[in-house]
């Protein structure tokens, strides 16, 4: 059977359209035994598409002998995509053809040639990408709202400006900036932590940043964003001073920070955080912005010094040394990490407990799990182990584990012999690349080039996997563990800390907390 392959980012002027790419592609099929694969509003940087994963399915699975697109990169606009994609077509003997390129994959000149023009089709996506890149600072430099959802407490307001085009600019919401203050005075003059103040925004269910989705909460971050970020504040030399203190890259002169509006920053922020405050501010930009300050900077100043004190408190007892069971316990209810807090007893004793992480960092309007005595769990936990590995049935439990292991391990063998073979093929594609260099002109020579660092990252990134699969030895730890357990009634005899906790790493997978159960999930 034929693909016919049609894909449309977003719908322009001067695109063509899916339809028009389908009509085109059909005066290829030999018959009428085709079916149609279309993605619409999706862009051709990766391959993560509904139909074209489909598609790829429909060829591993032998109901596609040919390929159609209306050009090249219509599949994909990556070089190392599109390269794996012909070793995938060659491999299920599928034929691809370009509507409107005359390309043939079944020669070595037509698939040189594919090379060569995903090559530039590369880096036109790379240069369109770098242009937008460049629009975002030039507005962001320009004092204009650089993009995306307005800061907690304003609101996007769109103006004119003396290049004669539309630009946006923030103002005050006023219902937010009231909580802004709120969260302020908190802080500063009552001494409530940012934990605390979340939890109480969150009970009075006032909504965070519309950014983080319309049920999301506030958290300990996004309390730090609204404490930390100087967008709050006016722009004053002392702004200027005490981010050029950290390495900030300032793109105004201190002469603009004369308190007539405030300053933002901007740039990358680390992919693993969504709240701005949580960043490395050598990192960043920060650049005059046309908004109106919520905040004085009297008030912010005396956050950030009460941050910075906090911040360079003693660590809290580490986790490690309050309970062997740390790492293990989960929530039932949400799902989190528990963790161990502690406190005293109305007569002065300090014992510690178990809470799930969300309802001490968010509350209890989020999640309503009961906390737990951390002795009573041990105690609990280390009894149901003497029980379960002594119950009649564990050599039955033993062998199931055994057989399912073996399984595990012949995937993983599958797995490194899949690294080793697309190794090979990336240094077969290197070396065909750097024998037609001698051929090639100088400009051809420099994308050629490119393309060899591409497929070097690549290989390089597959052998980092290869190497964490050999450095991994499944079969001992999987022996380890089954020979551990013949004895373990007697090493749960011991009151050695570092021993209870090196059991339970050893035997136990997760330990599942609700209000009525303990739910104990053992690895045999």
């Amino acid at each position: 059977m034929i693909a016919i392959y049609a894909r449309q980012s977003i719908e322009k002027k001067d695109s063509v359209s899916i339809e028009a790419q389908i009509e085109k592609c059909k005066v290829f099929c030999e018959d009428s035994d085709y079916k149609i694969y279309k993605d619409a509003g999706y862009s051709g940087k990766n391959i993560n598409r509904p139909q074209f994963t489909q598609l790829l399915q429909d060829i591993k699975s032998g109901l596609i002998k040919k390929v159609i697109a209306y050009r090249l990169d219509r599949i994909s606009r990556s070089i190392a995509d599109f390269s794996q994609l012909l070793l995938l077509f060659e491999k299920y003997n599928v034929k691809f053809i370009s509507a409107t390129e005359n390309f043939d994959t079944d020669t070595p000149m037509g698939r040189a040639m594919i090379n060569i023009v995903m090559t530039f089709a590369q880096l036109e996506r790379e240069t369109i990408v770098e242009r937008v890149t460049d629009s975002y600072y030039f507005r962001a430099k320009n004092g204009y709202w650089a993009g995306g959802y307005a800061p907690y407490g304003y609101k996007i307001k769109h103006i004119i400006g003396q290049d004669g085009k539309k630009h946006s600019i923030l103002d005050i919401n006023q219902d937010q900036a009231k909580i802004v203050k709120e969260i302020y005075d908190m802080y500063i003059n009552k001494n409530i932590s940012m934990r605390k103040i979340s939890q109480d925004l969150n009970l009075r269910k006032i909504p965070p940043q519309r950014e983080f989705g319309p049920d999301s909460k506030w958290t300990l971050n996004t309390i730090k964003a609204v404490l930390t970020r100087p967008i709050y504040t006016n722009a004053t030399a002392k702004i200027y001073n005490y981010f050029n203190e950290l390495d900030t890259q300032i793109t105004n002169d201190i002469e603009m920070f004369d308190g007539s509006f405030t300053a933002n920053l901007f740039g990358k922020t680390k992919k693993t955080v969504r709240a701005k405050a949580v960043r490395d501010y050598n990192d960043m930009y920060l650049s005059i912005i046309r908004c109106p300050a919520i905040i004085s900077n009297d008030d912010w100043f005396k956050a950030q010094a009460i941050k910075g004190k906090r911040e360079h408190l003693a660590p809290r007892t580490n986790t490690s040394n309050v309970s062997f069971l740390c790492g293990l316990v989960k929530c039932g209810k949400c799902g989190s990490n528990f963790v161990t807090q502690g406190c005293k007893n109305k007569y002065g004793i300090k014992y510690h407990y178990l809470i799930c992480c969300t309802k001490r960092n968010v509350g209890a309007s989020v999640c309503n799990n009961k906390m737990i005595e951390i002795n009573k769990l041990q105690d609990y936990v280390i009894n149901d182990m003497k029980e379960y590995f002594n119950s009649t049935n564990i050599d039955n439990k033993i062998k199931k584990y055994v057989t399912k292991k073996n399984k595990t391990n012949s995937q993983v063998i599958a797995e490194k012999e899949e690294y080793e073979n697309q190794i090979t093929k990336y240094n077969i594609q290197i070396k065909n690349l750097i024998d037609s260099i001698a051929e090639g002109n100088s400009i051809a020579i420099k994308y050629i080039n490119q393309k060899i660092e591409v497929l070097e990252k690549q290989k390089n990134d597959i052998s980092i996997k290869l190497q964490k699969l050999n450095n991994n030895n499944y079969l001992e730890e999987d022996n380890y563990i089954v020979e551990y357990i013949k004895n373990i009634n007697e090493k749960l005899n011991t009151s050695d800390f570092e021993e209870l906790k090196t059991i339970c790493k050893t035997v136990i997978d997760k330990i599942i907390i609700t209000d009525e159960n303990i739910d104990i999930h053992y690895k045999i």
